[in-house]
């Protein structure tokens, strides 16, 4: 998991967080990224969550997605957070799955996402 990139803190307007974003790879392959927000404002406590990451298409079903998640939350670790809200669409399957594996707790269903929290 590579850091690329982290949001500096005094440059954000009132709507923003401040946010760091990865990049995973198999070997020289890059095979999925994940971004980290710091904290929550309203708006995203109500429509999203702390931890957003994707995986190639063509590396799905490898468990990239647990990997990656994993990798993430021990960052969030790093940085203090010590309870984090994630989400996945409802009919996401597999993101589900991925959550639950990394102590996902349900917390509500609401617009067709699933919400969970994951304490560190």
């Amino acid at each position: 998991l590579n850091n690329e990139y982290e949001v500096d803190n005094g440059r954000l307007e009132d709507w923003m967080v401040p946010q760091s974003s990865f990049w995973l790879y198999d070997g020289n392959i890059p095979v999925g990224y994940g971004r980290i927000r710091h904290k929550l404002n309203e708006n995203l406590e109500k429509t999203s969550g702390h931890i957003g990451y994707a995986i190639r298409r063509t590396f799905r079903q490898r468990g990239y997605g647990n990997k990656i998640l994993k990798l993430l939350l021990d960052e969030c670790k790093k940085i203090g957070l010590v309870s984090i809200q994630i989400s996945a669409n409802e009919n996401n399957i597999p993101s589900n799955k991925v959550i639950l594996n990394n102590g996902g707790k349900f917390t509500r269903l609401e617009n067709g996402k699933n919400f969970y929290k994951i304490e560190i």
